[in-house]
């Protein structure tokens, strides 16, 4: 296949792709490989529409997801996700290549405006009891620290953590008590609030006897 014919293959991938995403069906069973297919090579990055050739460049995977047909795929990132979960096979990639081209933290604060913390709270399935050594599990995350996708102190381990944990504190969040499962898991005890003496304690470690005396003489110390 030639330069010239491999966008306006992916052109039409891209179309099938937001059909796919609009009308669902079974054809939803692709998304997640087309998914790879435009993430691993960059083939978001231009889209040529087949039918006219017209060429529409994006300067982040958030406006290819986001943007309007036909340029984009008029999707949201809640749904994509969705989809890849229910496929164990190819959706695990394609989730983490788009974390990866939307970076962590933008990737976890759309999907949570999104889905909302109640919404994320009411569709969580309590994480799995298992025996043995429960400090594996325990988050060292403190409240001013980012919460990753991944890892004990993602947002969906806290969620299924506190639904199967504290199942009164998740109750709480479905009612629209906390704004972000971060703050439940904070009242859950599962992430330790950040202190602020100790946060300035480890910074005064890091700086120089003359830095010191900067941030002493700032404090007319």
């Amino acid at each position: 296949m030639n330069e010239l014919n491999i966008p306006l293959v992916a052109g039409r991938d891209h179309e099938y792709l937001a059909s796919d995403l609009k009308e669902g069906g079974g054809s939803i069973c692709h998304v997640p490989s087309r998914m790879i297919r435009f993430l691993r090579n960059g083939l978001w990055k231009q889209i040529v529409r087949p039918i006219d050739k017209k060429v529409h460049t994006h300067d982040s995977v958030e406006s290819w997801v986001y943007g309007q047909r036909w340029a984009g795929l008029d999707a949201n990132l809640a749904t994509i996700v969705g989809i890849c979960k229910n496929n164990p096979t190819e959706g695990p990639e394609a989730l983490r290549l788009l974390e990866q081209e939307f970076g962590a933290a933008r990737f976890r604060e759309l999907l949570e405006n999104e889905c909302g913390t109640v919404a994320m709270m009411k569709v969580a399935k309590p994480a799995q009891k298992h025996g043995g050594d429960r400090k594996s599990e325990k988050v060292d995350q403190v409240a001013n620290g980012p919460l990753k996708r991944s890892g004990p102190n993602s947002v969906e381990r806290l969620t299924a953590r506190i639904k199967r944990d504290h199942p009164e504190i998740a109750a709480r969040v479905e009612a629209g008590e906390f704004k972000s499962i971060r703050a439940a898991a904070i009242e859950a005890g599962i992430v330790r609030k950040a202190d602020p003496v100790e946060a300035a304690k480890k910074a005064l470690s890091k700086l120089t006897v003359e830095e010191r005396l900067q941030v002493f003489r700032a404090f007319g110390l």
